[in-house]
């Protein structure tokens, strides 16, 4: 490990009613991180009460953490969105509740964090693989099993489909004040995930990195929130599940309405341009589809 000791590595940690699997969740940046005075928790519960995470947190001794209430929308995204605005850190990993971080995780993300432009909004993101609720391996690379591409960053393909998993997300103390300055007066709800607003952010105003290889498990189980999906393309999506596809439509028409408003009022330093789209014939179809939806 070649953190340097005075390195604080700062998590904001979004959970609804957590058990054990933060415990075990903790436990796994701390050994990432080499030392466990040097991280900082922020974690943010969306629960109807933060006494059972605080008793969690009390039996199991864990240290450096601060415990605030949640934004008590009932969405992952708004929870995000919310704890953004109030933590600050030089660099900030995000965190679901229950995943477990490879030991090199913290390693590998300042191997590039180091190499970057502190002024300009940085996002770095990398691989993750699928356990099952016990830890054991499903599938080695949610990249392959949900069939994403990091080339959507490259064109405006991202506004139409994301490849940025928010439990994998470590972003700078720019990122986040364009996020804070991004949303300032906007409704949160109208935001697909925020690791889908981050990521074009991240294309139009700043800097993406991708550390091609897992470096957490990311948990399935009931309780996911957003779990892995395997690949399928659009016509099949719909076939199966034409309701849920649907409201997901919805959903990016919301968030696309939502960022043409925002790109316009940003304006400075923007490569976007809404009537010169660079998109995919699969872009190309869902922009007409949301079109369509009153």
């Amino acid at each position: 490990m070649n953190i340097e000791p005075t390195e604080d590595v700062s998590v904001l940690i979004c959970t609804y009613h957590p058990d054990k699997n933060l415990v075990e969740q903790i436990e796994s940046i701390n050994r990432s991180a080499g030392d466990s005075s040097n991280v900082k928790f922020f974690v943010f519960d969306d629960s109807d009460s933060c006494d059972d995470l605080v008793r969690l947190i009390n039996e199991n001794d864990i240290n450096n953490i601060k415990i605030s209430a949640g934004a008590k929308q009932g969405s992952a995204c708004s929870n995000f969105i919310f704890a953004l605005d109030k933590v600050d850190a030089d660099w900030l990993f995000l965190s679901d509740q229950d995943d477990i971080w490879d030991r090199c995780k913290v390693e590998e993300y300042f191997k590039i964090a180091k190499g970057l432009d502190s002024n300009t909004p940085q996002v770095i993101f990398s691989d993750a693989s699928l356990i099952n609720e016990k830890g054991s391996l499903l599938f080695d690379s949610f990249f392959r099993y949900q069939g994403l591409s990091v080339n959507v960053l490259n064109s405006d393909d991202i506004l139409f489909k994301n490849c940025v998993q928010g439990a994998t997300l470590c972003i700078n103390s720019k990122m986040i004040k364009l996020i804070r300055e991004s949303l300032d007066g906007e409704d949160s709800n109208r935001i697909a995930m925020h690791d889908w607003w981050i990521a074009i952010l991240a294309r139009y105003y700043g800097n993406w990195s991708f550390i091609d290889r897992p470096l957490i498990g990311y948990r399935q189980h009931d309780r996911n929130v957003v779990g892995a999906i395997e690949d399928g393309n659009s016509l099949v999506k719909f076939l199966k599940h034409p309701v849920l596809y649907y409201k997901n439509l919805k959903k990016l028409k919301s968030q696309y309405e939502t960022w043409l408003k925002v790109s316009e009022r940003l304006k400075g330093g923007s490569a976007f341009d809404c009537k010169k789209l660079n998109i995919s014939f699969l872009s190309r179809c869902k922009l007409i589809l949301i079109n369509l939806i009153p």
